[in-house]
């Protein structure tokens, strides 16, 4: 095990692991970026990230919750094109970009798009979920979205990226960022394939071979796009590791789960993420993490770690908060904090946890300034994992209360736009934010045209959105639809 001590970080930085920790000691920790896969559709599975979750109900659809103060309810996710999403069997978040996989081996995609990480071509933000489309027609077993890049699994094992590229994350070796998949290459300069597993954390990306060892390329490792395995110390000589069945890369630490069930972890450690009993600043290779049972989950966030053993426990480790303190802490090494509860699966953030127990009930714990854990109070709620019974499905909108109109409408380079405004309120009267209405024109012999609407953030609490169609079509009806039901019709009179 080779662990640099403190004092000596800003010279084995530069020398050794170049921007990997460098950056990592610089900037706060913010993220949690792995994707685990959801392997059957009989429970709910949860995605803890900064500001935000998402959690995937047995009936395929996607839910999110966070982002902003004061939004402690939950929303469905929803299509660019109209409708909710739907069919989905994988999610995963980043910083502030989230990507689902459906049943089909589509990849969807929604929110910060600055780099490009949404893969649409453009860096414009999309608020509803939008396709990513392939050169080759690929179908996707697996997608993880990281800081601002993503990475997506074929079902051939072979590997695309998009997004930021600036530590050379996307492993194609230059710095550019690209708004389109493209194929990460092995040293060999030819497509990485015989790939089972992905995962991509800040500036770095992990691949687990069919074989069980574990490529790293980007900021954890050369910076030129080169891939390299991952290796424990053995004797004072690498040796790289094998038998891996499990990756999570968070945002400066990875962890990774041998068919024995044993941890081991590497990266950054100031916060005790990687369980080694000390405060030492980091690790240059994999070392096991001691103290635990057998597990068979695990998850990396940003500060902290977590894993569940084969008796359904959960263990966390790194930064914790105490509210009886009413400070955070760090934990050095790993310690249960479930008794009596058989846990199936766990997902861990920047500063928050979820986890899904077999009863299907989904458990949360760690800050909430954002309503990230679902649960209406603000700040830090709990220390420990805390039942939160069933998913909050937000308050339905009200036909009699909400409100549409057309503010414009006229005719340019032979199309005819129809803008539209939309208040959403409950049937008190309330103002509703996070849903994901749209506007739909039924065009006769046509299928209809959809447009999605975008939250104009002020307080009037305003939806906007903009209808292109054919210039010859008159007198068009409309249907405003949120939450599944029709909220509003409108019909364009203009002539």
């Amino acid at each position: 095990m080779e662990i640099i001590e403190g004092g000596k970080e800003s010279k084995m930085c530069k020398r050794v692991l170049g921007l990997f920790i460098c950056i990592a000691l610089l900037v706060s920790s913010q993220i949690v970026y792995a994707a685990e896969v959801k392997k059957d559709n009989t429970s709910p599975y949860v995605v803890a990230g900064v500001m935000h979750s998402i959690q995937l109900e047995k009936d395929g659809t996607v839910w999110s919750f966070g982002r902003r103060p004061g939004l402690f309810h939950s929303s469905q996710v929803g299509k660019q094109a109209g409708g909710a999403l739907e069919h989905i069997k994988l999610v995963s978040t980043g910083y502030a970009h989230s990507a689902a996989l459906d049943n089909d081996g589509r990849v969807w995609m929604w929110g910060e798009n600055k780099a490009g990480q949404l893969g649409q071509g453009d860096e414009k933000e999309y608020y509803a979920a939008v396709p990513v489309r392939f050169e080759k027609n690929e179908t996707i077993r697996s997608v993880s979205a990281g800081y601002d890049h993503t990475l997506a699994l074929t079902e051939g094992g072979n590997v695309w990226a998009w997004g930021s590229n600036r530590y050379s994350q996307l492993g194609d070796g230059s710095a550019d960022n690209r708004n389109k998949p493209i194929p990460v290459k092995g040293n060999n300069k030819k497509p990485l394939d015989g790939i089972s597993a992905i995962s991509a954390g800040f500036g770095f990306s992990l691949a687990l071979t069919e074989e069980g060892e574990v490529w790293t390329w980007g900021n954890q490792g050369k910076t030129d796009g080169r891939l390299q395995k991952v290796t424990k110390n053995v004797g004072g000589k690498p040796v790289p590791l094998s038998g891996i069945v499990s990756i999570s890369a968070g945002f400066d630490h990875a962890l990774a789960l041998d068919r024995n069930g044993t941890l081991y972890a590497w990266g950054l450690n100031r916060n005790g993420q990687l369980g080694v009993g000390s405060n030492t600043i980091y690790s240059l290779h994999a070392v096991e993490v001691k103290g635990l049972p057998k597990l068979t989950s695990i998850s990396a966030g940003s500060q902290m770690s977590a894993a569940i053993d084969e008796a359904g426990n959960v263990w966390s480790w790194g930064v914790s908060y105490r509210t009886d303190l009413k400070k955070a802490i760090n934990r050095f090494q790993p310690m249960r904090v479930t008794e009596g509860t058989h846990f199936i699966q766990v997902s861990v953030g920047d500063l928050h946890g979820m986890a899904v127990d077999e009863e299907d009930q989904v458990w949360v714990w760690g800050n909430n300034e954002y309503g990230q854990l679902g649960h209406a109070t603000a700040g830090w709620s709990f220390n420990d994992p805390v039942v939160k019974r069933k998913l909050d499905r937000g308050t339905l909108a009200s036909v009699t209360e909400s409100s549409a109109s057309i503010e414009k409408s006229y005719v340019v380079d032979d199309e005819r736009v129809i803008k539209l405004t939309l208040q959403l309120k409950d049937n008190n009267g309330k103002l509703l934010y996070q849903k994901w209405p749209t506007a739909e024109a039924e065009l006769p012999g046509r299928e209809p045209i959809v447009a999605p609407f975008k939250l104009e953030r002020d307080s009037a609490g305003k939806y906007t959105t903009e209808l292109r169609l054919p210039q010859y079509y008159m007198h068009t009806k409309i249907k405003i639809r949120v939450d599944h039901q029709t909220i509003v019709e409108l019909i364009d009179e203009s002539p």
